[in-house]
């Protein structure tokens, strides 16, 4: 095996020897569409350098890289070798193959999805992007909670502007609600919130509660300042007491807690094993602790922000009729700006090459 250039399963840009990359180290199906399944990443993001053999060198030693070579009994390098290698179908290159797809394989075992597709096979994968690719998605997924999108808002935001509610009836499976406010504009609900003058007006609906406090003229709470998923964390931290995980069973999303309103990893489309997303930090709550949590919520923002984009983990699927292409625009931007900073050094290696010579 020889020296050769990677590319960014995001970005899809050449990664060059030295360059700063993520990777993620997660298990993909074998014998099944890559419609029905997709990639589901196990461990937390590995920062590091490129090393020209498709693998990654120089490793940040985090407390979640740390836990991970537990988890696999080997080096963070080895590990990122193995999924490399079998990757790109050459597993027999791996000595303890062996070890590595019992580690897998129990995976599958652990989720319960053995009783629905007994054929079900997996084996260990990775996803690798530049650095400074990953931050910017990972930025625009994770920001403060005031500016976070929602499906519909959930009503602990709205009752901390002070409002409060009152069901009025049942239109199509939701509930209609009438806010009432001491100084603010009446809101009414039904599925989505609009200020009572523009209820019903479908391209008029505010998916932050920033939009909404625009919208009805009032100051954003402080307590909206903080990342989203910072918060979530924290909150998940508070309650983890209180979590009762059913194992084993085709619904067990240990880091899904409410489908559209809370959860590190609400709405994973496109990843197909719940329960093991960052399985290497443990079975149950072991995610839950602080020291993880720049690591946890990079996962979690990094499945949003590919969500959004209605990419993920590279494969673009039909998940909704909203388009922004604002931040496509912006992503493709970023990538541009990566592209065009890696030409100019490449370009002065080749002039310091040419003047040695």
């Amino acid at each position: 095996m020889g020296c050769f250039n990677n590319k960014g399963n995001f970005s899809r840009l050449p990664i060059k020897y030295g360059d700063r990359i993520v990777v993620i180290v997660g298990i993909r199906p074998l014998n099944f569409k890559q419609d029905d399944f997709s990639f589901t990443p196990i461990s937390v993001p590995i920062r590091g350098e490129y090393n020209d053999y498709g693998g990654i060198e120089n490793v940040d030693m985090t407390p979640g890289v740390k836990k991970l070579e537990e988890f696999f009994g080997i080096g963070i390098e080895e590990i990122v070798y193995c999924a490399e290698r079998t990757t790109c179908g050459c597993e027999h290159q791996i000595e303890n193959i062996e070890d590595i797809k019992k580690i897998t394989d129990g995976l599958v075992i652990e989720s319960g999805y053995k009783n629905y597709y007994p054929d079900l096979k997996v084996e260990i994968s990775y996803v690798m992007e530049h650095e400074h690719i990953f931050d910017y998605l990972v930025s625009t997924a994770n920001v403060k909670m005031k500016d976070h999108k929602f499906w519909t808002l959930p009503h602990k935001y709205i009752e901390a502007l002070g409002y409060k509610k009152n069901i009025t009836g049942n239109e199509n499976g939701y509930d209609c609600i009438t806010w009432s406010h001491d100084s603010l504009q009446t809101l009414k609900e039904c599925c989505y919130v609009w200020p009572e003058n523009e209820f019903g007006e479908y391209g008029k609906v505010s998916h932050t509660i920033g939009q909404l406090c625009s919208k009805i003229g009032c100051d954003v709470p402080e307590q909206f300042d903080e990342s989203y998923f910072e918060n979530v964390f924290k909150n998940e931290i508070e309650t983890k007491s209180e979590h009762v995980f059913v194992k084993n069973t085709e619904f067990d999303y240990t880091f899904d807690k409410n489908y559209y309103h809370n959860g590190l990893f609400h709405q994973p489309e496109g990843i197909f094993m719940g329960s093991a997303i960052l399985r290497s930090l443990g079975v149950d709550n072991e995610h839950l602790d602080i020291k993880y949590m720049k690591e946890v919520v990079e996962i979690a923002s990094i499945i949003n922000a590919l969500r959004n984009l209605q990419m993920t983990w590279g494969v673009t699927n039909s998940y909704s009729q909203d388009i922004n292409y604002d931040d496509h625009i912006n992503f493709l931007q970023e990538c541009l700006n990566v592209a065009e900073q890696k030409k100019n050094e490449w370009s002065d290696e080749d002039e310091d090459e040419n003047e040695i010579n």
